[in-house]
């Protein structure tokens, strides 16, 4: 089924609101055979409604509107749904009646331009809202499917996951499974270049790789008669697929780099401290920003300056003079200083330039060094990173991450 999601609302189309609904919606759907083909963005505007809704009937078999089911003026999706369909709006007392007793049992009186929201598309079944007062509708005309939904994430969420789903997965045979391979270290090029021939020489399942920030995601998504068919043609190529890149693989489906470090140091039983230089913190945030890192981490330290450099995990005055604070000495003794102190067993530092400014011919911005220490290991690793600030200090925070996944695989 080949489905089109038109989000409605200038402050969509102008940026004052990200839609954050559409590649939700995608997402969900496509578990239960629904192809999301076209994404389209419109004003508040009748007219212009109307012709983007026109042009998604002869292109979808399934059109999602998001948002304009309010109760002011310009929530005008169910008049213009209604009109392409040549339908009429109709007052829905039994609508009416929900509406209020939300209003009444949040204690607040209700305005009459509420009442809008009572008005149904003729021949339309309405999607209980059991988190608002806009309610969503469907309606089947001609061959095609229009589903009306309101746009806060908190209505719309359940109503997708809880109505929408069952309902579209009632109409498709079959069985569809996805899993999402997730790859750290290699360019999407690259990672496309290897499975060019898997992914041209099938359409069952689909293969696609998908670029993330240092990262490479590949989504495999199979269709089978059952459950079990589909699972099994899935098993089959998420196997080729590991032959191809195990080594870079880090997790799958809803694992981030973050939470499989904190996972594989549970596992092992092994605490991790951090000295930071250039991140500033931003390594010991990201990790317990994962449920349960406080059983894997207790102590990190942020030096910026070369004073804290030398008097908090002791680094050579020396050193800081001679290779200066990005350098290779530095960073091992930045790694060892902290792991004297915390007693973790993995002690990991970093120190670099992450611009704008301070890089030079010799180390330009994104020059980065981490320091990696354990009982029986002690090592440097050198990244050259590119980006502005952000990007850089973010790219060493997943290499980071990436150092602790591969050392406890």
């Amino acid at each position: 089924m080949i489905c089109e999601i038109v989000s409605v609302g200038t402050e969509v189309v102008t940026g004052d609101i990200i839609d954050t609904n559409a590649p939700f919606i995608a997402k969900e759907l496509s578990a239960v055979g629904v192809n999301t083909v076209y994404r389209s963005a419109v004003c508040d505007d009748m007219d212009l409604m109307c012709e983007v809704l026109e042009i998604a009937k002869k292109r979808a078999e399934l059109i999602i509107t998001i948002g304009g089911l309010g109760p002011t003026y310009d929530d005008i999706t169910r008049n213009a749904v209604a009109k392409i369909n040549n339908k009429k709006l109709y007052h829905s007392d039994e609508v009416e009646a929900t509406i209020k007793e939300y209003f009444d049992r949040l204690g607040r009186t209700m305005m009459p331009n509420n009442l809008l929201q009572a008005k149904i598309i003729e021949d339309s079944a309405v999607v209980e809202n059991p988190n608002g007062t806009a309610p969503g509708m469907i309606l089947e005309n001609d061959g095609k499917i229009f589903v009306l939904l309101p746009d806060p994430p908190n209505e719309l969420i359940p109503m997708v996951q809880d109505k929408i789903k069952p309902y579209l997965a009632a109409k498709h045979e079959g069985y569809i499974a996805e899993k999402i391979i997730k790859i750290f270290g290699l360019g999407e090029s690259y990672v496309e270049s290897v499975l060019y021939d898997l992914m041209t020489q099938t359409k069952n399942p689909v293969i696609a790789p998908y670029a993330k920030l240092g990262e490479v995601h590949i989504k495999i998504t199979a269709k089978g008669y059952d459950k079990q068919d589909a699972l099994r043609l899935l098993s089959t190529y998420r196997d080729k697929i590991y032959s191809h890149f195990e080594k870079n693989i880090y997790g799958e489906d809803e694992d981030t780099l973050p939470s499989k470090a904190v996972e594989l140091l549970k596992k092992h039983n092994k605490k991790v401290a951090f000295c930071e230089s250039c991140t500033a913190g931003y390594i010991a945030k990201t990790l317990t920003d994962v449920p349960g890192a406080s059983d894997v981490f207790g102590f990190g330290a942020v030096t910026y300056a070369n004073e804290a450099k030398m008097t908090v995990v002791g680094v050579s005055s020396v050193s800081l003079k001679q290779y200066g604070a990005v350098s290779e000495e530095v960073a091992i003794q930045m790694a060892k200083g902290i792991k004297s102190i915390s007693k973790a067993d993995i002690a990991i530092s970093v120190t670099g330039i992450a611009g704008p400014g301070g890089g030079t011919e010799e180390k330009p911005v994104g020059l980065v060094y981490s320091g990696f220490v354990t009982n029986n290991t002690s090592m440097v690793s050198k990244f050259n990173l590119t980006g502005n600030r952000e990007k850089i200090r973010l790219m060493t925070v997943k290499n980071v991450m990436a150092m602790i996944i591969n050392y406890l695989k």
